[in-house]
Order: C-alpha cells, then structure tokens, then sequence
C-alpha cells in the first residue's frame, strides 16, 4: 500500500479539535439528559425507576464506551492525514472502526428499546402494545443484521483491520451503509410518529394535545440525524482513498452526534416533571415576595380553587405523562399523593 502523499499536501493539517468538541460535547449532553431524567423519576415525581430508565442507563453506558473508542481514535490519527502514520496508522484506524461499529448499533438498539418501553409504560393497555412488539422485533433484526455482518465481514474477523494477513472481505462498505442506515432511519420515523394517534385520545383540550405531541416530536431531530449521517458517509466513501483518517472526519462526527443525541432524544417526554417544578418554584417565589399578590389579589384563590377541581377530576387509571408541564395523572400518582395526604 502506497503512503506517499499527493504533491502540495500539508501533512500538519488537522481537524482533531473539532472532533474532540464534537464528541465531547454531544456526549456530555447524552450524560446530563440521563441524569437529569433519573432526578426526576427519583427526586422530583417520586414515581421511582421502570425499565426504559435502566436500559437508557444502558445504552449510555454503551455510548461512553463508544465515546472513549472514539477519542483513542482521534489520539491515533483520526482528523489528520495517514501518510505519516503507514501502516501501523492504518491498523489502528480500521481496530478503532471495528469496536465503534459494534457499540454503535448496540447503543442504538438500547436506546429504541428504551423508548419502545416509555411507550408500554405511558400508553397502559392500548393497542400501541402490538406495534410495540413488532418494532421490537424489527430493532433487534437489524441490530443482529449489523452485529454478523460488521463481525463477519472479513474472513478471518482480524483481516479487517490487520492488512498484513490474507483474508477474504466480501462486504461492499457503500452497500454496508445504506443497508445499515436505511432501516435505522425507518424505524426512527415510525418510533417518532407511533405514539401521536394515542396522545390525541387523551382527554385534554387540542391545545394540551399539541403542545404533548410538539415534545414528542422534538424526537424528529434524531431522524434528520440519521439522514445526513447516512448522506456524509456516501459522501466520505464515493471515491476511494488510502486517506481513510481524514476522509472519515465526518462520518465519525456524525456517528457520535446520532449515537449521543439519540439519547438525549429518548430522554426529553421524561424531563417534564422538571419543567412543572420550576414553574412551580417561581409562582411560590411571586407569591411569598407578594408582589402579584398585590397585584392580582384574586389569581391565587381562583387557582387553588381550580387546581382543587382539578386533583378530584384526575382519577382515571392510566400511566403517568408528564411533558412540558402538561401533567396527565395516573391511578398510581394518585395512591402516592393520597398517601403524602
């Protein structure tokens, strides 16, 4: 393998520090939406943990490990030109891609079975439950799909990323990708539209229903995510190069942007007790500074008397949302608050 870089080339170009702000910074972000989801499932509702919160702890246990892989990346070369790493760059290059494909799709299956599970817990005895098990289904399909086939796609596994063995590699890597990315993405679609029909058949006005479904829909971001990492890793991969550190400066960015970004997305139809609290917080500060008492001397009676009306009103069983202040109260809140009583 040739490593003679082109004539004019400036082998001392680097993106490195871009790299390490883009991984840096969508992980911290996976990191403190994981956090601050427990804090309130704990601290705040007190509804106490359920399955979609441990296996989020999962997938962003995954995602740390995907995380470190992906900065020793960048420590070896990635964000720079290969020519004056040779051979051993190329190496560690290919080690470094092999470990991040398999914690990529295992931190994406975790965090589709995170929310496929928010779904079974807020949407209690519906219909939802049926689609909930084929797209668990479909998930899991595609994870083992991309686990064989990025384990698999050298014969023996080691020629991959170690040239100086035989091997016999059959998968061609454009054909890898868009077999990979294209059924990501429709489930990404389908994750994001299922639970739309069911928040509209909650008993609440279409301006509570829309602000419910606007939360949900802040998941859509991931789907576009999704696209343009499918796209720039085309891109990367449209004209062969011996370059491979530098050519794969986007499609690494955006695998760590979806990875990360996927979890903060899983975790956002949770933080909503946290927004209710603040608010709750400000109007009990404007009322002990008295300043809107004064003001508006009837609002706080009129608001008690309707949050009284309203806590007798909410006794229908069901599961617990909580979304943008937008409480929808279940038979299990209901018992606890009662017991506070």
């Amino acid at each position: 393998m040739d490593f003679t870089p082109p004539p004019g080339l400036d082998l001392y170009e680097s993106k490195q520090p871009e790299l390490y702000a883009a991984y840096s910074s969508t992980y911290g972000l996976a990191v403190v939406a994981v956090a601050l989801r427990l804090w309130c499932r704990l601290a705040v509702s007190k509804a106490g943990l359920w399955w979609d919160d441990y296996i989020i702890c999962l997938a962003l246990t995954i995602a740390t490990g995907n995380y470190v892989d992906m900065i020793i990346w960048v420590y070896r070369g990635v964000g720079t030109h290969i020519y004056q790493y040779g051979m051993p760059g190329m190496t560690h290059f290919f080690l470094n891609l092999f470990v991040c494909e398999i914690l990529y799709t295992f931190s994406i299956c975790f965090t589709k079975y995170s929310i496929l599970l928010f779904y079974w817990r807020i949407f209690k005895k519906t219909s939802i439950r049926i689609p909930i098990y084929i797209l668990t289904f479909l998930v899991t399909g595609w994870g083992l799909g991309v686990l064989f086939t990025t384990i698999f796609q050298c014969i023996p596994t080691r020629g991959f990323w170690d040239k100086s063995i035989t091997a016999h590699c059959g998968v061609n890597i454009n054909n890898f990708f868009i077999g990979n990315a294209v059924p990501n993405i429709i489930t990404d679609w389908v994750l994001l539209i299922l639970p739309l029909p069911y928040v509209w058949n909650i008993q609440r006005s279409a301006i509570q229903k829309t602000a419910i479904c606007g939360v949900f829909a802040l998941g859509g971001f991931i789907c576009i995510i999704s696209i343009v990492r499918l796209i720039v890793m085309l891109e990367a991969y449209k004209v062969p190069s011996v370059d491979v550190t530098w050519v794969f400066v986007g499609p690494s960015t955006w695998t760590a942007v979806e990875t990360n970004i996927g979890i903060v997305s899983a975790c956002l139809p949770s933080l909503g007790p946290l927004l209710k609290r603040a608010k709750r917080n400000k109007v009990s500060y404007n009322y002990s500074d008295g300043s809107d008492f004064r003001r508006y001397p009837n609002r706080y009676g009129q608001s008690w008397a309707s949050a009284k009306a309203g806590y007798s009103h909410h006794t229908n069983e069901g599961s617990e949302i909580h979304l943008a202040g937008i409480d929808v109260t279940t038979s299990v809140d209901i018992r606890r608050e009662r017991h506070l009583q």
